[in-house]
């Protein structure tokens, strides 16, 4: 019997649907260093928000964290306290990792009772199922679904365009009888926590169960594999035995007679050496195929799957530089290389909104910008880069 997704797997699920009707096993995959900072920081948070403090040494320890994470884990558990305990003296009552599931067919939602974190075994063959990070009703009776996020994975994403926190506020809402839900992207890092947020009425709430009701009927036949960008994007969990991967493999292996096939599934300690050491041939190929693309959008957009297209990006970018006043006495005795001092921009951003009264920050951080242009602070640069952007309309200005 086929279960649903699960809400994490929806953006995958929407693009490709054979990871769940082609009976494949997905293997056990290891976990990135980034993968496990992340778990350890959702793991502070939820101690946090149910006991009012983590126990960092702890989960630092559980997790294998080196120790440069060690020290980042203590800082974004401090904000995380902070921020929680301030959401704390108001809120009607908050729950963290609490296992949900939807019914597709009933269309109606309920809390899974659960032995450990992403425990789903009580679910039945019509739900599909999420464990948002927290779920917090306000003083003013807002029911707010939060995502926890470390690294870069989804950084800019709105919440409300996200599968899986759109799923996770309709069993939210659902669950707790809800017509409206505010969901949070909530980016979390040694430096703070910068949470991103949208609102999802009743009409967006139908809309999402009509989503997930197009998921679900996608894997009523056999799917056939259906590659892209989303393989690595979002995730597959059978990307290194899916058939689209297989064919790739075997165009490159095609190109040339190979002692042995390169393939995920090593035979013997002859086959991984000789992989090993012609990996590093494919890696240098996919980078003559990125520089490839490069040359050409640097003169044709080129569409994208997404909508979006991939083009070269003219940018500037503010750079602050505190050296001005004191490099002429450093210089004078030939001691202007021993300044080491730097500031970012987005340092000096986090730096004034963690200190400024609510609202304030971004006034404050313009009345800093302009007095340090004056003392000549500031230096203004331009560079070159290629990225996702919207396509222009046809009557846009280049």
């Amino acid at each position: 019997m086929t279960f649903y997704p699960t809400f994490s797997k929806l953006d995958l699920a929407h693009r490709c649907a054979y990871p769940w009707t082609s009976f494949t096993k997905w293997p056990k995959l290891p976990s990135s260093v980034f993968a496990t900072f992340g778990t350890a920081v959702s793991q502070a948070a939820e101690c946090i928000a149910v006991f009012g403090d983590a126990p960092v040494d702890v989960i630092a320890d559980q997790n294998g964290l080196a120790d440069a994470d060690r020290r980042r884990l203590g800082h974004a558990a401090f904000h995380l306290a902070v921020l929680l305990e301030e959401e704390a003296a108001t809120d009607q009552w908050r729950k963290a990792e609490v296992a949900l599931a939807y019914d597709q067919r009933q269309r109606t939602a309920r809390e899974l009772p659960r032995s450990h974190a992403r425990d789903y075994s009580q679910r039945t063959p019509t739900e599909l199922v999420g464990t948002p990070d927290l779920v917090r009703l306000t003083a003013d009776g807002r029911l707010v679904v939060r995502d926890w996020k470390t690294g870069r994975y989804r950084v800019g994403a709105q919440p409300g365009e996200d599968a899986q926190v759109r799923a996770l506020a309709l069993a939210a809402a659902r669950t707790y009888g809800a017509d409206e839900v505010t969901v949070e992207l909530a980016q979390v890092d040694e430096h703070g926590v910068h949470i991103v947020e949208g609102t999802l009425d009743v009409f967006d709430l139908d809309e999402v169960a009509a989503e997930l009701a197009l998921v679900v009927s996608s894997l009523d036949d056999v799917a056939v594999p259906v590659p892209g960008r989303w393989c690595s994007e979002c995730y597959c969990p059978i990307v290194s035995c899916c058939p689209a991967t297989a064919k790739a493999i075997e165009a490159v292996q095609g190109a040339s007679e190979l002692a042995h096939p390169l393939t995920v599934d090593l035979a013997s300690v002859e086959h991984a050496a000789y992989v090993y050491d012609r990996l590093g041939a494919v890696e240098d190929a996919v980078k003559a195929i990125k520089e490839a693309l490069k040359a050409f959008a640097e003169h044709t957009p080129i569409p994208l799957s997404n909508g979006k297209v991939y083009a070269k990006v003219e940018k500037t970018r503010k750079s602050i530089d505190l050296t001005p006043p004191g490099v002429l006495v450093l210089s004078k005795y030939g001691a202007a290389d021993a300044i080491e001092q730097s500031v970012t921009r987005a340092g000096l951003k986090r730096s004034v909104k963690a200190s400024a009264p609510k609202g304030k920050a971004a006034a404050i951080e313009r009345e800093l910008m302009a007095e340090l242009d004056k003392l000549g602070c500031v230096r203004e640069s331009s560079f070159v880069t290629f990225s996702e952007i919207a396509p222009k309309k046809e009557n846009e200005s280049e």
